[in-house]
């Protein structure tokens, strides 16, 4: 499935490819996104112009030919310096498992890109996508993790379970108006507590996980109902225009836009 926005305004230009546990997603404009996570594994090249990333608190200033790694719940925003390009491919469930199982030597690498795509342009003919894994772990040097019994240490503790419990929580009450303060209590903890932990298990605030959630709902949502007054009423969010805030801030499109220009092509 290929869905295609175009935002003549804001000239952004977004289209998103779905196959098996991989998402590709292309684009080109004047993007910045706030501090966020993603739940797949993220490789993203910049095909033109230049931005500011943070991943993982440090500062990049990348540009044409640059690659970049997100893994799993780490912490990432965007912010333009020129309007840019580029081709980013978000690796979910096994194909998440498969590369944090890995350690790459860098999250950012300059003149890469061209080669990642070439690996990319034989993926699309042969559609091996395990070879295309493997050969992007190879290009960009990930290694085999060395702290495999720290992550088994890591499952098994209490703090770890704790934010596992909220998460699932969450996801639970996706549609629901659910406090921060609500998902401590179903724990049995304080909030200020709770967010402590949260945030040093998943690099963001609980708040802002919540946010992440109900935005991949309301992405959902928008895609089945006519109104966005509606997904609102359906999330529980006190009033569209705020819905609308929200996603605007973190998708960089506004909801009417995003409809008006999008496009579903089935395989």
């Amino acid at each position: 499935m290929v869905l295609i926005m175009n935002t003549q305004k804001e000239k952004n230009e977004i289209s998103f490819y779905k196959q098996k546990t991989l998402e590709i997603i292309e684009g080109r404009g004047l993007i910045d996104l706030p501090y966020h996570t993603h739940n797949s594994y993220v490789i993203g090249i910049i095909t033109s112009g230049k931005l500011k990333l943070c991943v993982k608190e440090q500062e990049y200033h990348v540009g044409n030919d640059a690659v970049f790694i997100d893994p799993s719940n780490v912490g990432i925003s965007m912010r333009h310096e020129t309007c840019f390009s580029y081709r980013v491919f978000c690796f979910s469930h096994e194909a998440a498992d498969y590369f944090n199982s890995m350690q790459p030597k860098e999250l950012v690498i300059n003149d890469i890109g061209v080669t990642i795509n070439g690996l990319y342009e034989k993926y699309e003919k042969d559609g091996d996508q395990k070879y295309f894994m493997e050969s992007i772990a190879k290009v960009l040097n990930f290694t085999p993790k060395t702290d495999i019994e720290q992550d088994s240490l890591k499952e098994s503790n209490p703090k770890h379970q704790l934010v596992k419990q909220a998460v699932d929580f969450m996801e639970e009450h996706v549609d629901d108006k659910c406090s921060i303060e609500e998902v401590a209590d179903s724990l049995f903890v304080s909030k200020y507590y709770f967010s402590r932990i949260f945030k040093d298990e998943m690099d963001i605030t609980p708040k802002q996980y919540m946010i992440q959630t109900k935005l991949r709902r309301a992405k959902e949502l928008i895609l089945e109902e006519n109104s966005s007054t509606k997904v609102a009423v359906d999330m529980e969010y006190s009033a569209q225009s705020h819905l609308c805030s929200i996603f605007k801030k973190y998708m960089g499109v506004s909801i009417g836009d995003y409809k008006k220009h999008l496009t579903i092509h089935e395989e």
